[in-house]
């Protein structure tokens, strides 16, 4: 008997209900790989059964012979093998993953602290540094009041040196609430910096705005879009006013709303329960479909090879080939820089995604698919910040961006932004601001209304300061001053724009999500198309200013400061105040939830 038909014969001997040549390769557990030899293996064993005295054998065998010529069984057949093939590519595929965990491991162990010791050690080093410095200083500040008692002040001067030990005691409790501030990060971290309180027995609507003169946008019964506007923001002071009276606290909606209001901003994206579309009432639709209609607010979308290599990208992810997909982008950017400079910046944001996953797979979500507790300074450093700086690498000579609470010229409180995009170099010896953003570590509604809030008022500010130059009517059609709101891994673009005499308009643009996984990379490509409008709007801006600055230098820059021509334009004489909360006098300010 030969070897094929003595090891696979037994499927035939046992005693069975069916016999069939799939449960032929079934029993005997032939791969896809061994298909040729499945097939010979069979018909071996049916001509030996053919051959047999044994009756029973060649029974099997005939009806077995004459079931293959049946077209049916022959589909049957084909679609056993092409299932066998995608179950042992699955099980390969499982099998790679099993090995790229056990090789991003071993990386891990290597080099995960390593990498988090770079990332994290000069931001570390200032913190130890600052609070040193600041333990030192409270100390002296002891030893000094220990050593040196105050001496016997004449009658005429004890106000003066109350206020100077009042001013000792103030930086003694200044001293340790920033040492301590640390520890209190999850509880501060729904306040907005300054901007979290409002004394309204101190607000006045009229210093801020006043009814609109001449011709303006109007709405269906006649009235002017923004005399409605300084009506229900009175209104709405009037309710605030008697809940403080009452003791009781007022909402993060309610609070954002009126700033706004207090500022002439129609927020476009306020559309929760007490925002401006209940002011508006069923004239909120027409009102913001005919606003958004004159803001450009769609991004361009990737073409050509961009997006022909995105796609290959995405394609070897989607089969777990990560390996495969770093070093196809690794091939990319290799050699000398291509001429499109977008397609290398492109590949250079997906391989720094695909290394960061590959090196720490578990850096957003745990293994249990929890969310890691990072706070707002790590999504920064290990996703947004990297992205966008890439992105704005070839306009570094036009722009340059400001990461880390940088206080803001063009407010004229001095509120601190977390992005601050500015001009390169300076206009008639001042820097310009271009575009401003807001950080947050979780999407949370008080922090995320606050912060929107803040982020289109103090665009508002950037914007009004940008009109105050001599533009052509060309440049001023597309105004709007755009910044970003990111919390955690997701953000959207904002911005603002003046549209009518005394009246911005806020809206949104599209979404913005990174990946917390390598398998979410397919998320990546819109973010990237919504992060080149952004970039796009501002070098707008900062090309249309550098060529009002062509004949600078450091004489003009120190006694041409001021902006002596009136711009010529037609938003020229449309601008109005923005409203931030006073820094002093809050002794009577209600801290809101």
């Amino acid at each position: 008997m030969e070897k094929h038909v003595q090891n696979y014969l037994p499927y035939f001997l046992n005693e069975r209900s069916e016999y069939s040549a799939i449960g032929f390769f079934k029993y005997n557990n032939f791969t896809h790989h061994d298909k040729k030899t499945a097939h010979f293996a069979l018909n071996k064993c049916l001509e030996h059964m053919c051959s047999s005295s044994d009756q029973e054998l060649k029974s099997k065998a005939s009806k077995i012979k004459e079931t293959l010529k049946n077209e049916k069984c022959k589909k049957d057949i084909n679609a056993f093998w092409v299932s066998k093939n995608q179950e042992e590519k699955k099980q390969n595929i499982e099998k790679r993953i099993e090995n790229a965990e056990k090789k991003s491991k071993l990386c891990d162990i290597k080099q995960r602290a390593t990498v988090k010791k770079l990332v994290y050690k000069q931001d570390n080093t200032v913190r130890e540094n600052f609070n040193a410095e600041m333990l030192e200083k409270r100390d002296s500040i002891q030893d000094t009041e220990k050593e040196q008692p105050l001496p016997s002040i004449p009658k005429s001067r004890k106000r003066k040196a109350k206020n100077q030990l009042e001013n000792k005691n103030f930086k003694m409790r200044l001293l340790e609430h920033q040492l301590e501030s640390e520890v209190e990060d999850g509880e501060n971290e729904e306040c907005e910096d300054g901007d979290d309180v409002i004394d309204f027995s101190t607000v006045s609507f009229d210093q801020q705005a006043e009814s609109s003169k001449g011709e303006g946008w109007t709405s269906k019964n006649g009235e002017k879009v923004r005399d409605v506007l300084v009506r229900k923001t009175s209104k709405a002071i009037e309710q605030a006013k008697k809940l403080q009276s009452e003791g009781k606290n007022l909402d993060a909606s309610t609070l954002s709303t009126i700033r706004l209001g207090l500022s002439s901003i129609v927020d476009l994206s306020s559309e929760f329960s007490g925002g401006m579309c209940s002011w508006f009432g069923e004239e909120w639709s027409d009102l913001k479909a005919k606003a958004l209609a004159q803001i450009n607010i769609k991004p361009k979308k990737f073409e050509d090879a961009i997006e022909s290599d995105i796609n290959k990208i995405e394609e070897l992810c989607s089969e777990y080939k990560y390996w495969e997909a770093r070093d196809l982008v690794y091939e990319k950017l290799k050699g000398r820089p291509d001429k499109t400079r977008i397609l290398r910046q492109v590949m250079k944001i997906y391989f720094f995604i695909l290394e960061m996953f590959l090196v720490d797979p578990f850096i957003f979500v745990d293994k249990e698919g929890n969310k890691q507790n990072l706070t707002e300074i790590e999504f920064v450093l290990k996703v947004a910040g990297p992205i966008i700086d890439i992105i704005f690498s070839d306009v570094q000579h036009l722009v340059q961006l400001k990461w880390g609470e940088t206080v803001s010229k063009a407010t004229a409180v001095g509120r601190k932004i977390d992005l601050q995009v500015t001009c390169r170099g300076k206009n008639q010896g001042k820097i310009v601001e271009l575009s401003h953003s807001e950080c947050a570590r979780r999407t949370t509604p008080t922090k995320i209304i606050s912060d929107r809030s803040k982020c289109l008022r103090t665009n508002k500010s950037v914007l009004d300061k940008y009109l105050l130059h001599d533009l052509s009517d060309e440049i001023i059609k597309n105004s709007a001053v755009i910044g970003l709101q990111l919390a955690a891994l997701y953000g959207q673009i904002i911005g603002v724009d003046l549209l009518d005499n005394g009246l911005y308009f806020g809206f949104e643009g599209p979404l913005l999500r990174f990946p917390s996984q390598i398998n979410d990379i397919t998320v990546l490509k819109q973010t990237l198309e919504a992060l080149y409008f952004f970039k796009e709007s501002i070098v707008h801006k900062a090309e249309a200013l550098s060529s009002l600055n062509k004949d600078s230098d450091p004489f003009s820059n120190i006694f041409h400061t001021e902006i002596i021509s009136k711009p010529h334009h037609r938003k020229a004489y449309f601008m109005s105040p923005t409203y931030f909360t006073p820094q002093k006098n809050k002794k009577n300010e209600i801290k809101f939830l």
